[in-house]
């Protein structure tokens, strides 16, 4: 019984290495040919700022069905900045958020702090950078919006026990985004949801072919709970 067991857990954790080994190289590829919606039209309003990370880039769809993408569709005269990059964590934005002057942007919107959950950014330096970026972008900007990711645990990619410590980590977080984000006064749109309420839950058509990323579906889930903050 002994040796069956170790050969199941076996087989499984070779299994799963392969899987995501396989996921891993699908998503280099959707990196590699994303790009985030601008539309820099002069005299354009409302004047829209986006920085962040492969969220705010858009990657796993078409730059138009990306947040930054349906936005310009919604505000079809806006000025849409974007700054975004790939694999960016928050204390990427932070160095490298433009000097804007002083509430030169309607709406900042701040995609970001995804990867410093997936990779193990100590919440002290998370808090600190998150802070400060918080504070430029509310000097910049009349109204800030900020997001991160919904419940990292529920996507395709992470095997278990993998998910639940990925759960975790986005639990602990986002509690501190919340916090900081209300010192602030940045409007922080939340997209996280237990297992049994979120709609990403077992459906694999809100994931990227990596099973990581968002799809547009994925994105147009999240963008309904932008917009509703913002109306």
């Amino acid at each position: 019984m002994v040796i069956l067991i170790g050969a199941a857990f076996f087989a499984y954790v070779l299994f799963q290495f392969i899987r995501v080994r396989l996921l891993v190289r699908e998503g280099v590829k959707l990196v590699s040919r994303s790009r985030g919606f601008e539309r820099r039209t002069e005299g354009g309003t409302p004047r829209i700022f986006v920085i962040g990370d492969s969220t705010g880039v858009g990657t796993g769809t078409e730059p138009g069905f990306s947040i930054a993408g349906r936005l310009g569709s919604d505000f079809p005269e806006a000025f849409i900045q974007n700054e975004s990059v790939n694999g960016w964590k928050v204390a990427d934005a932070l160095a490298h958020f433009p000097d804007i002057p002083a509430k030169s942007f309607d709406i900042i919107l701040l995609q970001i702090g995804a990867n410093d959950i997936l990779r193990g950014t100590s919440l002290l330096k998370f808090c600190t950078a998150l802070d400060s970026l918080f504070k430029k972008s509310a000097a910049a900007g009349k109204q800030v919006f900020a997001l991160h990711c919904g419940n990292i645990g529920l996507a395709p990619f992470f095997p278990w026990p993998l998910s639940q410590i990925m759960r975790a980590r986005t639990l602990r977080y986002r509690s501190e985004y919340q916090r900081i984000a209300q010192a602030n006064g940045v409007t922080y749109v939340d997209l996280y949801h237990e297992a049994a309420g979120d709609p990403f839950q077992g459906k694999h058509e809100f994931y990227a072919s990596d099973r990581l990323h968002l799809s547009a579906k994925g994105y147009e889930e999240w963008y309904q709970s932008v917009k509703k903050m913002m109306q």
